[in-house]
C-alpha cells in the first residue's frame, strides 16, 4: 500500500514516522521517501492493524496522509502540489506564526500600559502557542520518539514559566514556530525544484533498429 505524506520538513520527520510504524504490529517493509513524500509499506492481511490505524497514528504525529491508489493518482497529486502550493501565510504554520506574533505584540503592549498584567498576557501567549507542539511531543513520545525537538522546546517553555519568565518562554515558542515555518518553506521549494526537473524528462524516445527503422517507445523502457 502506498500513501502520500504531507507536512514533512526535514529528514528527521522520516525517522519519526518510520519509528512509529515499526512499533505497530503486522506492518513490515516500511519505506518513506522525504523528497517524493511517498510512504510504502506491507500490511499483513489477517492482522489486527488496519489502514485506518495507520492513518490515525500519522495524523496524531502532526502529518497529513492520503492513500495513493495507482500511478496516475500519484502523478496527479504531484502536479497539483506543484501548481497549487499555498503561500506561506496561507499554510497552517504560517497562520500560527502570524497569530502568535499578534498575541506577543498584544502582550507586550499590555505589559507597557498595565505592567501588573503583562506576565499573565505573555503566559497566555505561551500556552496558546505551545499547545500544538506539546500535543505532538507527547504523541511522538508514545510512539517511540521521547526526545524530540518538540519535547525539548516544550520543556524549555514550561521551565521558563515556572521560574517566572513568561516573556522569554513566549520568545522561545515564537522563534521555534518561525524556524519550523522557514524549514517548511525551504522543503517545499526543494520538492518543487525536483518536480520541475522530473517534468523535463521526455515521455517517449526514438528507438533505431539495425535496419535503420525507428519507432517511438516509452522513455522509461
Amino acid at each position: 500500500m502506498q500513501y502520500h505524506i504531507e507536512g514533512m520538513d526535514c529528514a528527521s520527520c522520516v525517522g519519526k514516522i518510520e519509528t512509529a510504524l515499526a512499533r505497530m504490529p503486522d506492518i513490515s517493509d516500511v519505506q518513506l521517501n522525504f523528497a517524493t513524500e511517498k510512504l510504502t509499506l506491507t500490511l499483513a492481511p489477517d492482522g489486527e492493524t488496519q489502514f485506518s490505524d495507520i492513518e490515525k497514528t500519522i495524523k496524531r504525529l502532526g502529518f497529513g496522509i492520503s492513500a495513493i491508489t495507482d500511478k496516475s493518482t500519484a502523478a496527479n497529486s504531484s502536479r497539483q502540489s506543484a501548481t497549487e502550493q499555498p503561500r506561506w501565510w496561507q499554510s497552517g504554520k504560517g497562520k500560527r506564526v502570524i497569530g502568535l506574533g499578534m498575541l506577543m505584540s498584544a502582550a507586550y503592549a499590555l505589559s507597557v500600559v498595565f505592567s501588573d498584567y503583562g506576565m499573565w498576557a505573555f503566559a497566555v501567549a505561551v500556552i496558546v502557542g505551545m499547545s500544538p507542539f506539546a500535543r505532538k511531543a507527547f504523541a511522538l513520545a508514545s510512539t517511540g520518539t521521547p526526545f524530540s525537538i518538540e519535547m525539548l522546546m516544550s520543556i524549555a517553555a514550561i521551565g521558563a514559566l515556572i521560574i517566572g519568565e513568561p516573556a522569554e518562554a513566549a520568545a522561545v515558542v515564537f522563534l521555534f514556530s518561525v524556524g519550523e515555518l522557514l524549514e517548511s518553506v525551504a522543503a517545499d521549494r526543494a520538492r518543487a525544484g525536483i518536480r520541475a526537473l522530473a517534468a523535463l524528462v521526455p515521455k517517449t524516445a526514438i528507438l533505431l533498429d539495425a535496419q535503420g527503422g525507428q519507432r517511438d517507445v516509452p522513455a522509461s523502457s
